[in-house]
């Protein structure tokens, strides 16, 4: 039996903060711990240098082109845990194949938008939804330009 190919994971610079942060002090008979903590981390941030330790790899140079070529290996699957500005950022370069959203059952009123006044307009298909146990909705799209 082969294994799978690995989904390279790319995380953002507060979100690798933040995960950083209590993961890696997390039970590790936590499943998702486990997997969390084990996996090989690309992070994009222009405001960090140096090691960054819990098996993480800082993305030098522009983004774009690093996910593409990231793209390209053999799984060709990416999974990123970032911001709007980043997400924003990579939908609109192109980068983006398919953009999984976890919409929280919560009217917060405020805040930032995935999707602002003037942003190019592109159609979303919904290829896969799945409800949580906790109540949230996570909605699969695949990208097509308008």
């Amino acid at each position: 039996m082969t294994a799978e190919p690995a989904i390279e994971n790319v995380f953002g610079r507060i979100g690798f903060g933040d995960w950083s942060g209590s993961w890696p002090h997390a039970d590790p008979a936590d499943l998702f711990a486990a997997f969390i903590n084990a996996i090989e981390k690309f992070v994009a941030s222009r405001a960090v240098s140096g090691n960054l330790g819990w098996n993480a790899t800082l993305i030098e140079g522009d983004i774009e082109p690093f996910l593409t070529e990231l793209k390209n290996t053999p799984s060709g699957e990416i999974s990123l845990f970032a911001g709007i500005s980043l997400v924003r950022q990579l939908f609109f370069s192109g980068v983006l194949d398919e953009l999984t959203l976890m919409v929280h059952p919560v009217v917060a009123g405020t805040g930032r938008h995935l999707f602002e006044h003037g942003d190019p307009t592109t159609r979303l298909e919904l290829v896969k939804s799945t409800i949580t146990s906790a109540g949230n909705a996570l909605l699969t799209y695949s990208l097509r330009a308008a």
